[in-house]
């Protein structure tokens, strides 16, 4: 039973396909020789193999649905599948990957599902024409979010006479409310590469607007003092994180002077992600998020230099 639980637990994760688990197919799962063998020759231990077949699915089911990424298209199949025979079972999913590209009515089921997750912690999504789809369906996003959000902003993305997008003053009540639950906001806009003044500033203030964020993580800016400046317009932030890529990172040369950048703010930090969705990961491995945690403590405490904002990534991405 251990290598069993073990097995899947190491299958079900956001890096890979996986398939679902109905409601019908535990029992295959546990027809070992072991199992029939006792069944038959011990009929009275059928009841206790009974009992063990239902604590293994109350163990299995949790795993398995944790996370899902829906860009694998197994995974996307079993999620709708789900969704549509036992949607009870997604109140298990904790963190999702939504997908990108597929047609209206793929992505009308996908929501349709997201309402049973109950429970979602984080979610992921690259673009933010996704986050319309959200605010239109009165859900509330999770309070790990990873995403784009320029689309919210830019009034020139109105077509044929269509009302502006959402934007950040008297009508962005709906939004707000949207991202009412979001603690860690991995941003991957570059706000200085926005298209107007304007823009810009709409997505600045939306970010000061929410009300319980206080984990944020950007792309690298351009103009210079751009992170200070912002991080001063956010006291409830704990740490303001900027994020490279790992490849990215692995690229850079040891005098390189981006590894030696200094900002004024003690909450800021550099540091590196594996995925592009891990932002919105919780739990089950260390993210740039511990890492800058870690790092804004050792300054309070004084076990770390003023001058270091770099969180290191761990030993096995060292060059």
């Amino acid at each position: 039973m251990l290598k069993l639980r073990l097995a899947v637990t190491h299958t079900m994760t956001l890096d890979g396909p996986m398939g679902y688990l109905s409601c019908n197919d535990v029992a295959p799962l546990l027809s070992s020789p072991l199992m029939s063998t006792a069944a038959i020759f011990h009929v009275s231990t059928i009841p206790t193999l009974l009992l063990v077949a239902h604590r293994a699915y109350t163990w299995l089911v949790p795993i398995l649905y944790r996370q899902m990424n829906l860009q694998y298209d197994r995974q996307l199949q079993g999620f709708l599948g789900v969704a549509q025979t036992c949607p009870a079972l997604l109140q298990h999913v904790r963190e999702i990957v939504l997908p990108t590209g597929y047609p209206p009515e793929t992505t009308a089921k996908v929501f349709d599902g997201l309402r049973s997750c109950h429970k979602l912690g984080g979610l992921a999504m690259l673009h933010s024409h996704l986050i319309h789809e959200v605010v239109a369906n009165g859900l509330a996003l999770p309070p790990r979010l990873s995403t784009h959000l320029e689309g919210l902003f830019q009034q020139d993305t109105a077509e044929h006479g269509a009302p502006p997008q959402i934007q950040v003053g008297t009508h962005h009540l709906e939004t707000l409310l949207a991202f009412r639950f979001v603690t860690h906001l991995d941003w991957f806009d570059d706000l200085t590469a926005y298209k107007s003044d304007d823009d810009e500033e709409h997505a600045r203030q939306f970010i000061i607007q929410l009300p319980a964020l206080t984990h944020l993580a950007v792309v690298p800016f351009s103009a210079e003092n751009y992170v200070d400046n912002l991080a001063a317009r956010l006291p409830r932030l704990r740490v303001l994180v900027i994020v490279w890529s790992l490849s990215g990172y692995l690229r850079r040369r040891s005098d390189d002077p981006v590894l030696r950048i200094a900002f004024r703010d003690s909450r800021v930090v550099c540091s590196v992600y594996d995925e592009w969705y891990e932002g919105m990961t919780s739990g089950y491995r260390s993210t740039f998020w511990d890492l800058a945690e870690e790092l804004v403590r050792g300054k309070a405490n004084s076990t770390v230099p003023e001058n270091e904002f770099w969180a290191r990534p761990p030993e096995r991405h060292s060059r």
